[in-house]
């Protein structure tokens, strides 16, 4: 789960409500950005055993067992890192976290920047679950520019803002798995000289359906038992 732009509070709120109507056994793990950072809110999220991955500024102090405080940056900088491991315990806005990064070779090799996540749990693959928060970039992109330009539409009233993303989530996720299927049972994505799809599962699968729908193909059919 990961939460748009929002402060603490408004996080809480959701979130709330997210338990009360689905309740937290639903929940795999929170996915979140340097942005979503404060004691209280991850106080929260383990009062209520909430799994967390959370990206934190690679300026952010920590505070090691001896009581000594420095920026993350230099407290990787005087450990001898392995590329995502477990670097130690530090206590992090009062609380007692771990931290992974990637070594600074492998950022150099691949001219990344440093990647720290914070979780309440041991474990030392984070850097690869806190990867899945990616996916909700490219929703955004598919909402915009790159599919439904939701921006294109010029409501202002709430409720109406609120309809239309609830009808464009399903059109979007009914897009991702319409091209998921057509790239199982029809054709591959063709891969680019950089390695990359040409086509992203949405893309894919939302030409797709438009051809299909629009021509009313005996794979229409198969596009509604998808949804």
């Amino acid at each position: 789960m990961r939460i748009a732009d929002s402060n603490t509070e408004e996080r809480i709120s959701i979130i709330g409500k997210f338990i009360s109507l689905f309740g937290t056994s639903c929940i795999k793990h929170l996915l979140a950005d340097r942005e979503f950072i404060s004691y209280k809110w991850l106080n929260y999220l383990k009062c209520n055993k909430i799994n967390f991955y959370i990206r934190v500024k690679v300026n952010a102090q920590v505070k090691c067992k001896n009581g000594r405080k420095m920026a993350i940056t230099r407290f990787f900088l005087s450990s001898n890192l392995m590329y995502i491991s477990v670097i130690t315990k530090v206590e992090l806005f009062m609380e007692l976290k771990f931290l992974y990064q990637q070594s600074s070779e492998e950022m150099k090799k691949n001219e990344i920047e440093a990647v720290v996540i914070i979780s309440n749990i041991y474990d030392d693959n984070s850097l690869e679950k806190y990867k899945e928060r990616w996916q909700i970039e490219t929703m955004f992109k598919a909402f915009k520019t790159n599919g439904f330009n939701l921006e294109d539409s010029h409501l202002t009233k709430l409720d109406r803002i609120d309809k239309l993303i609830a009808l464009l989530s399903i059109a979007y996720t009914w897009a991702y798995i319409t091209g998921i299927w057509k790239y199982e049972n029809i054709e591959e994505i063709k891969i680019k000289k950089h390695g990359r799809r040409s086509h992203s599962f949405f893309a894919f699968g939302l030409a797709f359906l438009i051809n299909s729908i629009i021509c009313r193909k005996q794979n229409f059919d198969i596009c509604v038992s998808l949804l």
